[in-house]
């Protein structure tokens, strides 16, 4: 069961949910106090370049899916489309079940 069911959260308050209260950023980790009072911390795998924008985007995905089995799942589920057709992510669904608009930030 992901964390958003969990905790029952209303629809026009999710996106308030996820504004952090604090962001530090600490080569290779990225620390997110949220306005709830919990805290996230994620850090860079070997190998790959710490990234201010990586960090924070998982740091949103651990507070939604805190046991990395169940994000694993949600992965696993999820199909390519065949090309002519723009491929959706997963994270574009997720807005879009929540009702929120989801920006491409160039």
């Amino acid at each position: 069961m992901s964390r958003m069911k969990e905790l029952d959260i209303e629809r026009q308050n999710i996106a308030e949910y996820f504004v952090p209260k604090k962001i530090i950023y600490c080569d290779p980790a990225t620390i997110v106090y949220w306005r709830d009072g919990s805290k996230t911390v994620v850090r860079v795998s070997n190998g790959d370049d710490f990234q201010k924008d990586q960090g924070f985007a998982m740091a949103v995905v651990k507070k939604i899916y805190p046991v990395k089995a169940d994000f694993n799942r949600v992965v696993a589920k999820g199909k390519i489309q065949k090309r002519g057709r723009q491929e959706v992510s997963w994270y574009h669904k997720l807005f879009a079940k929540l009702g929120l608009k989801c920006i491409r930030m160039v």
